[in-house]
Formats: structure tokens, sequence, C-alpha cells
């Protein structure tokens, strides 16, 4: 009962895709303080996460978006 009143509180949030160059790492440092993060993958040329966001930072995190979870293409940096 307790995690779904928990639920049911928490602020609605975007899941999202988001690349991340790993020079940006006061984003990804904002990305893991604001965000919950579901998935990280650090290998590679830029840092991919699975988060779900707030959806007042949507615009902050805007650059870095590659895809929303639900399967519409933002269109921006695919890293």
């Amino acid at each position: 009962m307790l995690a779904e009143l928990g639920s049911l509180l928490r602020p609605v949030r975007e899941f999202v895709e988001l690349n991340v160059p790993h020079g940006e790492s006061a984003v990804i440092a904002r990305l893991h303080a604001t965000a919950q993060v579901v998935e990280r993958n650090y290998n590679g040329d830029t840092a991919r996460f699975k988060a779900r966001i707030p959806p007042h930072l949507h615009r902050e995190f805007s650059p870095f978006i590659v895809t929303a979870i639900n399967g519409h293409n933002s269109g921006n940096r695919k890293g």
C-alpha cells in the first residue's frame, strides 16, 4: 500500500533516452541529481541513459534527448 501511495504522490515524469558526451560532466551530474536514472551505459563515444525526468526540466535536457520512450523521436543528437 505504501508503494502505491508513493507512486501516486510522485510527480509525473517523462521517460526518455539520452546521449550525453562524456565531456558534459555537469549535465550527467544534473541528470543524476534531478532524474530517476533507470539505465546507464558509459561505454562508447557518449554516455547513454534511460531516465524519467520531470517535465519542467525537459528543455534543459532536450539537446541530449534521442527518443521519448513512448516511441517519439525528438530529432536531436543521436551520438
